[in-house]
């Protein structure tokens, strides 16, 4: 499933099943990738989830909470800290809350 942003695209496919299971299904890692103009990174990133499918809500997650969403000492095990990256999201931080709100919809 890809999402144009900005410029770049981001994309997410259904990686591996991680062993642990949860309510919500098995832990599964996502590949997540973003490629454009001065942007170009793939980053794994595990969410439970009864299908190996990607769907909206899964892609409106991924976005929310691993690209919009800081915590307190996540830089340190965050898939997106590459500078260009972190920038790209600053930068779009609008763009993607919308695409959250749409995908959600």
């Amino acid at each position: 499933m890809h999402h144009v942003v900005g410029n770049p695209t981001i994309s997410v496919s259904h990686d591996h099943v991680m062993g642990a299971t949860t309510d919500a299904g098995p832990l599964r890692s996502w590949r997540v990738t973003i490629e454009g103009p001065g942007v170009c990174h793939a980053a794994l990133i595990g969410i439970a989830s009864s299908s190996a499918e990607v769907s909206d809500g899964l892609v409106a997650t991924i976005v929310e909470h691993g690209m919009l969403t800081t915590y307190p000492g996540s830089r340190d095990n965050d898939p997106f800290a590459a500078a260009a990256v972190r920038t790209w999201i600053d930068e779009n931080r609008e763009a993607l809350a919308e695409l959250v709100i749409r995908l959600r919809g």
